[in-house]
């Protein structure tokens, strides 16, 4: 087993149907199509760190599905074993909606308590596939409300010149990735953060909400919403950790880094 490899197209697969059929897609392209001298086992894992641990000065790992090679492409797959990893993308794709996606039916609830409380919620997804997919479906979902993506498929001015416009609507919504999660003040047109996805660095929750929660911001409270599968035991692993991490430092460095929950 690719230890990082696996954990980090795992995270990809959780993060929502599109994100999952986007990666076993790519995945059953590289069996076929992929030659040439066989990366080691470190090698593997020091590409797909990154993805995993979300360092905040790490800027390779962006928010690009993971599709780079973990097996030992010199190995030859069988026929029945591609159509397997393809039955499995087109399993993924048909989970996409509101109707069959649980995760997303849990983020419309959210949003709609949210607009109807009369904020102007940011949702932060980890994987371009994700923010795509959601920006499809709460548009199509959400009768009146604007919703625009920005991820990191596009430049710096491009994200300034979206966000600008969605401030102009009344009712708005922003889907974003990482890409928006420092840099771009926020605070002026927003007012709660929800984490659709599950960072593994506590710090990367402060940071996206930084961007809201900060001077200039003219509501007094900022609302906050972490999603999290109450019966997924890898999203329990990570709440676990972004707890333990952020007992940490404040153990160590007296700063309360806040994970989006109750107090405790």
């Amino acid at each position: 087993m690719r230890h990082w490899a696996a954990i980090a197209l795992l995270r990809c697969l959780l993060s929502s149907p599109a994100a999952a059929a986007t990666v076993l897609d790519a995945r059953a392209d590289r069996i076929t199509e992929l030659t040439g001298e066989e990366e080691s086992q470190d090698e593997v894992d020091r590409t797909y760190r990154p993805q995993v641990l979300d360092a905040l000065d790490d800027e390779e790992a962006g928010d690009y599905a993971p599709t780079g090679p973990f097996e030992n492409m010199r190995a030859e797959w069988s026929d029945p074993e591609r159509r397997l990893l393809l039955r499995f993308r087109d399993r993924a794709s048909s989970l996409g909606g509101p109707q069959a996606d649980r995760k997303l039916q849990a983020l419309l609830e959210v949003l709609k308590s949210l607009l109807k409380q009369g904020h102007h919620p940011i949702v932060f997804c980890r994987f371009i596939p994700t923010a795509n997919y959601l920006g499809s479906w709460l548009s199509a979902e959400l009768k009146g409300v604007h919703v625009t993506a920005v991820t990191g498929e596009i430049d710096n001015e491009q994200r300034r010149e979206r966000v600008a416009e969605l401030g102009q609507s009344s009712q708005r919504i922003l889907v974003a990735t990482d890409c928006l999660s420092e840099g771009v003040n926020l605070q002026d047109n927003f007012d709660a953060v929800v984490h659709y996805d599950l960072p593994w660095n506590p710090n990367r929750l402060e940071q996206r909400e930084g961007r809201v929660d900060r001077f200039g911001q003219p509501r007094s409270e900022v609302k906050t919403v972490l999603l999290y599968g109450a019966n997924n035991p890898v999203d329990q692993v990570v709440l676990e950790v972004l707890i333990r991490k952020a007992r940490k430092i404040r153990r160590d460095l007296g700063i309360a880094v806040p994970v989006p929950m109750d107090a405790e």
